[in-house]
């Protein structure tokens, strides 16, 4: 979980000791427990994040967390692929968000761990394609 007060910070983003689960001894890898987190605010950290790992500031990242009920609408089908409507959504406390990502309508929850790498590709052949497919 984000706190306000920490030993580590990251470009605004300040965390506990207890949510750095792992950093390997090469510094490798980081391993962040985030817990429950809004989508956005999960976005907004992946893409801070994406930028210090790009300059080299960070390592390799993983983020462990759970999001709040919420839909993210894909850039490939989004609305179409909804059954119900956004307002019948936000009635059971559900968000919907538009995302800019590939894919189609996806549901994320409470209970459901979500993994997001934040890697270096430079040192993977810059290939995303080989990377997904390891």
């Amino acid at each position: 979980m984000i706190r306000e007060t920490s030993r580590s910070s990251i470009r605004g983003w300040v965390f506990m000791q207890e949510d750095l689960l792992c950093r390997f001894e090469s510094g490798s890898c980081w391993v962040l427990n985030l817990g429950a987190i809004d989508y956005l605010t999960a976005l907004d950290l992946q893409n801070d994040l994406v930028r210090c790992r790009i300059e080299g500031q960070i390592a390799d990242t993983l983020l462990l967390l759970e999001h709040h009920p919420v839909i993210t609408l894909g850039a490939y089908r989004g609305e179409k692929s909804m059954l119900v409507s956004k307002e019948e959504l936000a009635r059971r406390g559900i968000s919907v968000v538009r995302t800019d990502r590939g894919g189609d309508i996806t549901y994320h929850g409470p209970g459901q761990l979500v993994v997001y790498p934040i890697l270096g590709l430079k040192e993977r052949g810059r290939d995303v394609h080989r990377y997904v497919a390891v």
